[in-house]
């Protein structure tokens, strides 16, 4: 019976106090989310314009595939 109280007590305090710690990490990782994409916006651009470049001689299923991977990831950010 000691042991059961004792293992209540301390999951009761474990679950106290982590919601505040957690959400205060998630709250961080949503901003941090968000500056990756932006910083990550203009070099992936900058790689599908050269990808495009004709002298390159990328095929078409392959800039169609970069530009909708593009795509799906503006489809999926209000989500």
């Amino acid at each position: 019976v000691a042991l059961d109280s004792a293992l209540s007590a301390t999951a009761t305090d474990f679950t106290t106090a982590m919601p505040t710690e957690l959400l205060a990490f998630a709250d961080q990782g949503n901003n941090l989310a968000g500056k990756f994409f932006q910083g990550s916006l203009p070099p992936y651009l900058a790689f599908l314009y050269f990808l495009s470049y004709e002298k390159n001689q990328t095929p078409p299923l392959m800039k169609f595939g970069f530009s909708y991977l593009l795509l799906f990831v503006f489809a999926t950010i209000p989500t």
